[in-house]
């Protein structure tokens, strides 16, 4: 059905030019900007010579011997982590069980060395003699002296099981709680001490206790190796730098004498202009980097939404944008990195642009981002990371936030949905490298603030981009279907009956628009606004007449040429009240270049012979986009339904299909030829132009008149 084209009839050729040249403009900023943050400024200085000027340190630099000095000491001051040997647990547990059990054997032994059953005291101890303890305290490990061993010898079984439930448990109680090596004796002394309050045992038994006790209460704690380690680097990683200077400090005043000290400070800074360093890398690498940015930018903008690139004034909306956000963000940087401009850019551009390409401005800017916090011999760190996650983040979540409303309290809730989004990231990325929870805290309440200004600065500036631009935005469009406005409350007291078929065809173009994925709101407005050109003769068109005609006493070509009019008067009227041009083109071509059909056919009636035509036909260009298209077929319609009265369903259906369909075979090239509509489209549009009148028109119970007493 048509292309759209411009007037020239080269759609793409100027769009293109100027796209390319504001991106190329944008890349010239965004680079001298970058340079400008990677590359500081050097000064031609000598010792003994007075500075040519003021010079302040570029960065924060450290004192790195000091600073590493306080690391060794926290490291140092770390105390090894321990953890249980689980393993010699059970080894010295086995140990002990096994001694008990041998205790039994070397009674055992010794009772068959006896010459009597029941031998006394001094039997035993004349029985153990120096060969004889050897042999039988070797039975156990430890091994039992002397007094150890008569006291088993003259023990029964029942105090060796006595002593044993006694010593045993609290043997393996100890071990199993984990013995460091400085409580090992406490631990050890207090056992002993228990065991000898007994008394139930022997002497001889309990030293056969205490040295059960001292044999295997050891150390069960040994050095975890990696986990002591990662201590130690995390109390160095908590040390706070040693400053020597931060950045904007004054080196060294104009006029002053440059010193051995000035210079090395300068030196360390990069900022000597004799120091030889060669910036050719940095000059490539920052280069590569900016155009692999606008590359990827260009790439899914053309992608996802190529119409861009032939809209001049929505191009010079990003071109602007992108050109003048890098130095900005430079000065916003003075006061600190986190402080930026860019999510003012990513909301404009989604607002004013469109959703695709605020998408992929986020990404652009995310990029931009990451490049401008970063700082001479620091490209990149983590306060570049924080910044790209802070922009990306930012600006999909608004983005993604406007997507159904775009009233002014709307795009201030996307600022804080998207500060907030934000924000969470940047505490994420300095929580990761161990920062303090003040500079956590400061940081993520820099970004918000940058999202909040970029939220009031956005709604303060919205009206003046629009009106500049020329840019319906969504919420110029909510606002202009306010029944206060000015207009639309001129037309509802002069010309009812027009007002209130205009809100008809409101209703049944944005039902339509939103079924093909039209702009609904676009479809909407510009149907409230399309007959505002009968406000100059309102009791000439049909609907505004109580009676009299005024047509039955005017010739055909006069009654036609009053008709034909309201189109252009309604675009001039809107142009006076500075209407977006999208609606202001629907008005102008809401009726094309069709026939004024009734007057036409009057004139040849009246004549007896042939008539020109072209005095009977709109002089206005075909709608040229889909919304527009919409709101002739709705206004057609609607004016065809309503002069049918009061009819049944299918009179309805039977007319719109008639309606719409005629549309194709309206002159020497049909009405739609220049609206980007599929038939498939057009097919669609009328199941909605149906269901809307179908609750716009719905059949009523005829009720019974009461019958009077």
């Amino acid at each position: 059905m048509g292309k759209a084209r411009d007037k020239k009839g080269n759609p793409g050729l100027y769009g293109n030019i100027v796209a390319v040249a504001l991106l190329a403009l944008a890349v010239a900023s965004t680079y001298i900007c970058s340079l400008a943050c990677l590359i500081p400024k050097r000064y031609a200085v000598t010792v003994g010579q007075p500075a040519p000027a003021t010079i302040r340190a570029s960065q924060t630099l450290n004192d790195e011997a000091a600073t590493e000095a306080l690391r060794q000491s926290a490291m140092d001051s770390v105390q090894p982590v321990y953890e249980i040997d689980q393993d010699l647990v059970s080894s010295l547990e086995t140990q002990a069980a096994d001694f008990f059990a041998d205790l039994n054997e070397v009674r055992i032994r010794g009772r068959s060395m006896a010459a009597t059953e029941s031998p006394t005291q001094a039997e035993w101890e004349a029985l153990l003699t120096e060969e004889n303890v050897t042999t039988l305290g070797s039975l156990t490990e430890p091994a039992l002296d002397k007094e150890a061993l008569l006291g088993v010898l003259m023990a029964g079984e029942s105090e060796l099981a006595m002593l044993r439930d006694i010593v045993l448990p609290k043997i393996t109680t100890a071990l199993a709680g984990g013995l460091a090596e400085e409580s090992i004796e406490r631990v050890r002394t207090a056992a002993i001490a228990e065991v000898n309050a007994s008394t139930s045992l022997s002497s001889g038994l309990k030293h056969t206790g205490e040295l059960a006790l001292t044999a295997y209460l050891q150390s069960t704690y040994t050095v975890d190796e990696s986990a002591t380690e990662e201590a130690r680097q995390a109390a160095a990683a908590a040390v706070t730098p040693v400053q020597v200077l931060e950045r904007g400090d004054v080196i060294v005043n104009e006029g002053a004498i440059v010193t051995q000290t000035h210079m090395v400070l300068l030196n360390q800074l990069d900022m000597v202009a004799e120091s030889g360093v060669q910036d050719g890398y940095i000059y490539l690498g920052t280069g590569l980097y900016t155009l692999l940015a606008y590359g990827i930018f260009a790439a899914c903008l053309y992608m996802l939404q190529p119409g861009i690139f032939r809209d001049f004034n929505r191009m010079l909306i990003m071109g602007l944008l992108l050109i003048v956000m890098p130095p900005l963000s430079l000065l916003c940087n003075m006061l600190d990195v986190h402080i930026t401009p860019l999510p003012l850019a990513a909301m404009l551009i989604a607002i004013l642009v469109g959703e695709r390409a605020g998408i992929c401005s986020a990404v652009l800017l995310s990029l931009l981002g990451a490049m401008l916090a970063s700082r001479p011999g620091s490209a990149f760190s983590w306060d570049s990371l924080s910044m790209l996650l802070f922009v990306l983040c930012f600006g999909i979540t608004a983005t993604y936030a406007l997507r159904r409303v775009q009233t002014r309290g709307a795009i201030i809730a996307a600022a804080g949905m998207g500060g907030i989004a934000g924000a969470v990231c940047v505490m994420a990325v300095y929580i990761m490298i161990g920062s303090s929870i003040a500079d956590i805290l400061i940081n993520a309440a820099w970004v918000l603030l940058s999202a909040a200004l970029s939220g009031l600065l956005v709604v303060g500036s919205l009206s003046i981009w629009e009106n500049l631009f020329d840019i319906a935005t969504p919420a110029r469009l909510n606002e202009l279907l306010n029944t206060s406005n000015p207009l639309l409350k001129q037309l509802m007291y002069e010309a009812p009956g027009t007002y209130q078929h205009s809100m008809n065809v409101a209703a049944l173009a944005e039902g339509a628009a939103e079924r093909i994925g039209a702009d609904a709101l676009l479809a909407r407005v510009g149907a409230c606004y399309h007959d505002v050109g009968k406000l100059r003769r309102p009791l000439y068109f049909m609907e505004n007449q109580q009676g009299t005609n005024i047509h039955d006493t005017l010739a055909p070509e006069e009654s036609a040429a009053i008709i034909i009019a309201h189109q252009k008067d309604g675009a001039t009227i809107l142009s006076k009240n500075k209407m977006p041009s999208a609606v202001i083109r629907i008005a102008a071509e809401h009726h094309g270049n069709s026939l004024v059909a009734y007057f036409y056919y009057k004139a040849q009636k009246l004549s007896g012979g042939a008539v020109d035509a072209k005095k009977f036909r709109y002089p206005g260009n075909r709608p040229s986009t889909r919304e527009g298209a919409i709101v002739m077929l709705a206004d057609c319609c609607e004016a065809a339904v309503r002069s049918l009265g009061e009819c049944t369903k299918e009179a309805r259906e039977e007319m719109v299909h008639k309606v719409i369909w005629s549309k194709l075979t309206d002159g020497p090239e049909n009405l739609l030829s220049n609206a980007p509509l599929t038939f498939h489209e057009l097919s669609e549009i009328e199941k909605s132009f149906l269901r809307t009148f179908s609750g716009i028109m719905h059949d009523r119970i005829e009720y019974p008149e009461e019958k009077k007493p």
